[in-house]
C-alpha cells in the first residue's frame, strides 16, 4: 500500500452515486454545501458495510486506507476532501465542532464556484495542515459521536425543506420533541442552535447560487427561504462581510 509523501486537499462535487471502491491511503471528507450518505465496509468485503452515515453540516468522516466504501450525493453539494497517512483501522463519523466549522466556512468561501476547486499554494499547503491536525485530534483521540435518532431526523428535513417558511417549532413537531428540547439536543451534540444550522444551510444555498449562476438576486434570496432581498443582503453582510453583488463578481 502507497503512502502520501504529502496530505493533499481538493474541494469537490459528488454525482448521485458512486461504486465500491477503495484508496491506499486515509481519507477525510468534510461537508462544504449539501449532504453525502457513505458506507464504508471491511476490508477486502464485498459488502457488509460496518460504518454508515451521512456527511452533512455538523458531520465529517474519515475512511482508513483500504477500506472499501460507497457514496451517494444528493443534490447540489461540494465538499473538502483530504487525503492523508493516518494509523486508523476503522472508519468513523465525527462532529465537526465550532472551530473546525469556522475553518471549512472560510475555505468555501475563498474556494470560489468551480465544480473542482484548487486553492492557491499557500492557502492550501496551511490549510491542509490544520485539516489533518483537526481530523485527526477529532477522530483518533475522541469516540466517534452517536447522533440521536431525533437528531438525525431533524437534520434530514432541514436539509429538504430549507427553502420553505420553515420554524424551528416545526421541525421540532416532526421530530417529537419540544422545541426547547430540540434546541438543547443541539446544542448538546452540534455545538449551535437549529436556528443558526437553519440560517447557515439558507445562507449557503444563496451563496453557491450567486457565484455559479446568472438569477436575479431577489430570485435567489426568495428560492433559498429568504422573505426579500434585504433579508439575503443583511446575512450576508453579518457572516461573510460582502454583498451579493460582490459575490458575483468574485
Amino acid at each position: 500500500m502507497s503512502l502520501l509523501h504529502t496530505p493533499s486537499m481538493t474541494v469537490r462535487s459528488y454525482p448521485a452515486g458512486g461504486g465500491l471502491h477503495a484508496h491506499g491511503h486515509a481519507q477525510a471528507v468534510l461537508p462544504l454545501q449539501g449532504a453525502m450518505a457513505l458506507a464504508v465496509g471491511e476490508r477486502g468485503a464485498d459488502d457488509g458495510a460496518v460504518c454508515e452515515g451521512v456527511v452533512q453540516d455538523g458531520v465529517g468522516v474519515l475512511i482508513p486506507a483500504g477500506l472499501l466504501h460507497r457514496f451517494g450525493a444528493s443534490g447540489p453539494n461540494r465538499f473538502v476532501v483530504l487525503d492523508f497517512d493516518c494509523a486508523a483501522s476503522a472508519g468513523r463519523f465525527f462532529t465537526l465542532d465550532r472551530s473546525l466549522s469556522h475553518l471549512l466556512h472560510y475555505i468555501h468561501d475563498i474556494a470560489g464556484p468551480a465544480r473542482e476547486a484548487q486553492l492557491a499554494p499557500e492557502v492550501q499547503r496551511h490549510a491542509t495542515a490544520l485539516l489533518c491536525d483537526a481530523v485527526l485530534s477529532r477522530t483518533l483521540l475522541q469516540p466517534a459521536p452517536r447522533l440521536s435518532a431525533e437528531l438525525q431526523q431533524a437534520l434530514a428535513l432541514m436539509q429538504q425543506r430549507f427553502a420553505e417558511p420553515l420554524r424551528v417549532a416545526d421541525v421540532a413537531a416532526a421530530v417529537g420533541l419540544s422545541a426547547s428540547h430540540l434546541h438543547a439536543e443541539f446544542r448538546r451534540q452540534l455545538g449551535k442552535s437549529p436556528a443558526r444550522h437553519l440560517a447557515d444551510l439558507r445562507l449557503d444555498a444563496a451563496v453557491a447560487q450567486l457565484r455559479g449562476g446568472t438569477a436575479p438576486i431577489a430570485q435567489i434570496a426568495l428560492r433559498c427561504g429568504y422573505s426579500e432581498q434585504s433579508a439575503l443582503n443583511r446575512a450576508l453582510r453579518q457572516r461573510l462581510g460582502t454583498t451579493p453583488a460582490a459575490l458575483r463578481r468574485s
